[in-house]
């Protein structure tokens, strides 16, 4: 996938851009707070009618104006060519494709797919369950047709068992929601353990192309203390959610509110079988999200049978000199259309496509020549920005 074109009106500190990238490396340098960040957010916006950061929508909208609209044309592997249109105005998102207006979320997404790695990434180690579930959710919404629908109908039978236990209504109708419950999210939890054992086998080689070393690292998804950390088949995940509802019934009735389920899980990320949050540096930390973001987009690609589009915000912030070097190299390697912001061009093996931002306004210059073997390399890719 490409994003071929691109124009944003009034997004965050935007006012008017039109940005034609190349198919390969872009980069985008510039002191901090010019708008770098706020070109990958735009980006993201017109793939899912959202930013990529915890802002929202309203936030998004240029200070004075009243209508940001981001637009353009992207193209998928296979060749279709769409045009993508997101607006936000009013408290109201808007999303069009090609000329049909109001288009459902669920048919919208998956027309460019990104994946991002930004500074927010920190939280997925060290923040609450809930951002792990969201990453896995987003993964499998964008490579699963009818993931989406799946996750509503469970969110909306959850609300419903939840509204049951808290008006004391009768065992029977509890457990009628129970049923759709089990149904539901036995195929959400199927999904998750399939995808987190894809990752894992992605992880390993991603993050060796960013240390240069093994590191001892896995991924293991956690889904009460009866779950083993076995594959499941939907069955089973069905017979495992079963016998966790029958358990805990009693004490559901008594906190009115539903106590098994895939809304409960967690991801574990372990570096020598201890939690990463804990026994990793900060460094591994860094290398093991950008190397989880690899794998997402590698196996985004292999499921799709088309390259992702890959974001990566403020990436020396995140690394020291070295490793940042290595995973400039990495990514100029993929196949796929690379967006990179820093503040300051980087240095890498490839041919780079540069572009300055300066005040919300964006210029293409000159790019560098590769440097060669003989060539001394720089001690930076990017410097420091926060935009």
């Amino acid at each position: 996938m490409v994003v071929e074109t691109l124009s944003v009106r009034d997004f965050r500190n935007l006012r008017s851009l039109d940005f034609e990238p190349s198919l390969q490396f872009n980069a985008v340098y510039g002191a901090n707070g010019q708008g770098k960040t706020s070109l990958l957010e735009a980006i993201h916006f017109a793939a899912e009618g959202r930013s990529f950061r915890a802002t929202p929508s309203a936030g998004l909208v240029r200070t004075g104006a009243k209508l940001l609209v981001v637009e353009g044309r992207v193209r998928s592997a296979l060749g279709p060519l769409d045009y993508l249109r997101a607006t936000f105005s009013a408290g109201k998102r808007n999303l069009e494709l090609n000329e049909r207006t109001n288009v459902p979320i669920d048919e919208y997404l998956g027309h460019i797919r990104v994946v991002v790695h930004s500074p927010e990434d920190a939280q997925l180690i060290l923040g609450p369950p809930e951002l792990r579930r969201r990453f896995l959710n987003r993964v499998l919404v964008l490579t699963e047709p009818g993931f989406y629908r799946t996750l509503v109908r469970y969110v909306r039978a959850l609300k419903n068992r939840n509204r049951c236990l808290q008006t004391r209504s009768s065992r029977a109708e509890i457990e009628s929601w129970s049923e759709v419950l089990i149904r539901l999210g036995s195929q959400i939890l199927a999904s998750r353990i399939a995808l987190v054992a894809r990752l894992t086998a992605e992880l390993i080689p991603s993050i060796a192309r960013i240390t240069k070393e093994a590191l001892p690292l896995t991924i293991r998804y956690h889904a009460g203390s009866d779950y083993d950390g076995e594959q499941l088949t939907p069955d089973e995940a069905e017979s495992l959610l079963r016998r966790q509802s029958e358990r805990r019934y009693a004490r559901e009735v008594r906190l009115e509110r539903t106590l098994f389920g895939p809304h409960l899980d967690d991801v574990h990320f372990l570096v020598e079988s201890g939690p990463a949050r804990r026994n990793a540096s900060q460094g591994e930390r860094r290398s093991l999200l950008i190397a989880l973001r690899l794998a997402e987009r590698a196996v985004i690609a292999t499921r799709t049978d088309d390259e992702p589009v890959f974001l990566l915000d403020d990436l020396s912030s995140e690394l020291d000199a070295s490793r940042a070097r290595r995973v400039i190299d990495a990514v100029t390697d993929l196949s796929g259309q690379t967006f990179v912001t820093g503040t300051e061009p980087p240095r890498s093996h490839a041919q780079v496509h540069l572009f300055q931002m300066r005040g919300g306004e964006l210029t293409a210059v000159a790019s560098p020549t590769p440097p060669t073997s003989a060539s001394t390399p720089s001690p930076s890719t990017f410097g420091r920005s926060s935009s």
